[in-house]
């Protein structure tokens, strides 16, 4: 498969089926009389359908990432190509999608030393999104995890589990010391010698 079909299928697909959806819930509302709100609701929900088939077509475009049967590591080491593609989950604001990808190592039994695919698309080590991890936590700083819950899974359709929610507030927090040393120092305060007296 070249890197274009997908996007190729993509197109298709969005002119024969999404657009023609579109047009014909702005026709059924007009005729009907149907309420904006609802109207909406309904170009919502085709627009979180036209975002899953792009970003599986964005996966599909990327195949596997096999990039040969060895494979040179920065440092400099050698890595074979695992005999199994692994698979992996990656959750998005437009849904779930399972990733089959290369990986390099010494062998299966071993630790990963190199996923291509997961390199090329700076995917995030958890199985979720860094856009969807950066809006759930914006919500948590306000909300209980199960009301995030509730939030996404009525804004996107997407059914989260508190645990997970939990877990990756726990991972962000581990990170934050890392960040906040990576800082510059702030620059010192100046001094301006001392105050003078009001002798009035």
């Amino acid at each position: 498969m070249s890197i274009a079909e997908p996007l190729t299928v993509l197109k298709n697909e969005l002119v024969q089926k999404i657009v023609p959806e579109v047009v014909e819930l702005l026709a059924s509302a007009l005729q009907e009389g149907m309420p904006a709100h609802k109207v909406e609701e309904g170009l919502w929900d085709l627009l979180l359908r036209a975002g899953n088939r792009g970003m599986q077509a964005l996966f599909d475009s990327h195949g596997t990432g096999d990039l040969g049967p060895i494979l040179t590591l920065p440092n400099g080491d050698e890595v074979n190509r695992l005999e199994k593609l692994h698979t992996r989950q990656y959750v998005s604001i437009f849904g779930r999608f399972d990733l089959k990808r290369v990986a390099y190592g010494t062998r299966e039994s071993q630790a990963i030393a190199f996923v291509p695919l997961d390199n090329r698309l700076q995917l995030p080590e958890s199985d979720f999104s860094y856009l969807l991890q950066d809006w759930d936590q914006e919500l948590a700083v306000e909300q209980a995890f199960s009301k995030v819950n509730q939030t996404i899974e009525r804004m996107l359709r997407l059914k989260q589990h508190t645990d997970s929610l939990e877990n990756m507030n726990r991972q962000m927090a581990e990170d934050t010391t890392a960040f906040r040393e990576s800082l510059p120092a702030p620059p010192a305060a100046r001094s301006f010698g001392p105050v003078a007296e009001n002798r009035e």
